[in-house]
This record gives structure tokens, C-alpha cells and sequence, in this order.
């Protein structure tokens, strides 16, 4: 599910490459004002500056924010 909401989200961007990893780590958070417990997803994404050289993207707050809503 992470990783076709990813694809879904940076498909029509100028990223090389992007995938959503799925860690094993409990994490801590807050969903409707209480504590909650879940996994850690990572989003990493490239972009490439020339062949063989490539560089993290760097995507907009907009664009996280809609990742981490989905």
C-alpha cells in the first residue's frame, strides 16, 4: 500500500527513482489526541544530475504533507 501511494504521489514529478520502505521499529505518535503505536515508513527518492551522480530529492512541504496524509 506505501509504495503505490508513493508511486502514486511522485509518478508526475522529475524523480529518478523513489520507494517507501516499511521498517520493523515501533514508533510513537499521536492520532485523535491520543498516544499511538505503529510502524516507521521511509520515503527515500533521487534525483539524477548526470549519469552515475544522483542527489536526494527534495520535495516540497505540500507534497509530504499529502504522502503523510494518505
Amino acid at each position: 500500500m506505501a509504495t503505490q501511494i508513493v508511486e502514486d504521489e511522485l509518478s508526475s514529478t522529475k524523480t529518478f527513482q523513489y520507494m517507501a520502505i516499511l521498517h520493523q521499529d515501533r514508533v510513537t505518535g499521536i492520532r485523535d489526541g491520543k498516544r499511538d503505536f505503529g510502524l516507521q515508513i521511509e520515503l527515500r527518492c533521487w534525483t539524477v544530475l548526470m549519469p552515475g551522480k544522483a542527489t536526494p530529492t527534495r520535495l516540497s512541504f505540500e507534497t509530504l504533507s499529502r504522502l503523510a496524509d494518505r
